[in-house]
């Protein structure tokens, strides 16, 4: 088992995480609302924070 896991996979991790709960999320609740807002926004970032550090030709993977 790997216990140190690099930084790509953890971001990795993290958006399809968030990816997952935007899902669940958007089914519960009106898109303009709270909630799915504040996924939305945190998706965001995590997929800007991947453009970083990866380049925009991996961040159309997604």
């Amino acid at each position: 088992m790997k216990i140190n896991n690099s930084k790509e996979e953890v971001l990795l991790k993290r958006i399809e995480d968030t990816r997952q709960k935007m899902i669940k999320t958007s089914t519960l609740f009106p898109l303009h609302s709270y909630e799915v807002v504040t996924i939305s926004v945190k998706l965001d970032n995590l997929l800007n924070k991947w453009e970083i550090l990866y380049g925009k030709n991996e961040k159309r993977n997604f």
